[in-house]
Formats: C-alpha cells, structure tokens, sequence
C-alpha cells in the first residue's frame, strides 16, 4: 500500500498523515488528539472483519448481531475505547465457538 513509515511511541502527536482510506484509524489521519499506536491497527481490523463479512465499509454496510459489537469496539473513535489485541483475541475466540 506504499504508506508505511516509522513511528515513536514516546510521541504525543503524528507529524504526517499515514494509512490507507477507509482503513486508517481517526489518529491517523489527523483526528483527535492522539498518536498513532497499536490501538490504530485495531481500528484497521475492525474495518477489514467488517469488509470481510458484507463486502462494504461499516459507514455503508454493517456485519449483523454480536460480531458488530465487536467491530463497533474496533472502530471507536477514541483509541482507549478500542480493544487491546488480546481483548479482541478472545472476542474472537468466542465468535469462533458461538458458531461451531
């Protein structure tokens, strides 16, 4: 996607836009008031589950039941709203066992 760059964690802000569209967490794309951090790959995550599962962006077209809630949590605006990635491994994990 040719968009990478490093980031400092000891930051508080980004100096430049980075991300794909539609992808990219509100921080990234200069929103809000905080850096970019692994709480932006969530949001990223969160998009693509959503992509996955109705083929559209969850602004156009939402995934249906518990796994929007899921993806809701992802997506949250505010990165201390979105799950850690082990809090979304095991909203994952029992995803995977309400549906065997």
């Amino acid at each position: 996607m040719n968009v990478a760059k490093w980031y400092d964690n000891g930051k508080s802000s980004d100096t430049t836009s980075l991300g794909t569209m539609h992808y990219a967490a509100p921080e990234q794309v200069g929103y809000g008031l905080s850096a970019t951090s692994v709480k932006s790959d969530i949001y990223a995550v969160g998009v693509m589950l959503n992509v996955m599962l109705t083929g559209d962006f969850p602004k156009k077209k939402r995934a249906k039941g518990y796994v929007w809630d899921v993806i809701e949590r992802c997506i949250n605006l505010n990165p201390d709203g979105r799950y850690t990635a082990a809090e979304l491994l095991e909203e994952l994990e029992k995803l995977k066992e309400r549906h065997r």
